[in-house]
């Protein structure tokens, strides 16, 4: 049996693409919010 398990972190992605589409962002700290309880904390 073959199995391949894939991990994607779209969360860096989301934020990634916020900071191309808003340079200002770029360097800075960022938190992607979900509903809650949940917060991730991302620095990109």
């Amino acid at each position: 049996m073959f199995r391949v398990i894939a991990h994607l972190d779209m969360d860096a992605f989301y934020a990634s693409v916020e900071q191309r589409d808003n340079p200002d962002l770029s360097g800075n700290p960022s938190q992607l919010e979900r509903p809650p309880p949940q917060l991730v904390p991302l620095q990109v």
